[in-house]
């Protein structure tokens, strides 16, 4: 089987295709690109929070997420998150074992921030931040579980 891909959490035409080893990720699109998808399985999701690219995927089996240039982290027991929103400014905080790793600052944005007003069905606050879409993700073991399947 070939190595997977990632779909863009904001942009439908763009997605990365996975190389043979982990975090080995090519930038397509995928209306120029259907061909090189057709045979490749869904793996995970990327996208940005302020100037943070960030991605969740499965590998090998595991549940991971991978931040900016730092090594993957395997979704597992031990790791969990906080998300806050203070006014516009919005901080997600990696925790292993209760204590915080790695913590993140970023502006939120405006489609987060005026999500009241969005008169979109449906429409969740995750889907305008990916960060606070994978601190939703560590909270939630059965969805660990399902996604990427």
């Amino acid at each position: 089987m070939q190595p997977g891909y990632l779909q863009s959490q904001d942009r439908f035409d763009e997605c990365m295709i996975a190389g043979s080893s982990e975090g080995d990720f090519q930038a397509v699109s995928k209306s120029l690109d259907a061909a090189a998808l057709e045979a490749r399985p869904l793996i995970g999701l990327y996208g940005a929070a302020g100037p943070h690219r960030a991605f969740l995927y499965r590998w090998a089996g595991q549940l991971k997420i991978r931040i900016d240039d730092t090594a993957p982290i395997a979704i597992g027991a031990g790791l969990s998150s906080s998300w806050e929103l203070d006014g516009n400014q919005a901080r997600f905080s990696l925790l292993i074992d209760g204590k915080a790793v790695s913590t993140f600052r970023y502006e939120a944005s405006r489609e987060l921030l005026g999500i009241q007003r969005d008169p979109t069905p449906f429409v969740e606050p995750d889907h305008f931040d990916f960060f606070l879409l994978m601190h939703r993700v560590l909270q939630d073991a059965p969805r660990q579980e399902r996604l990427f399947r």
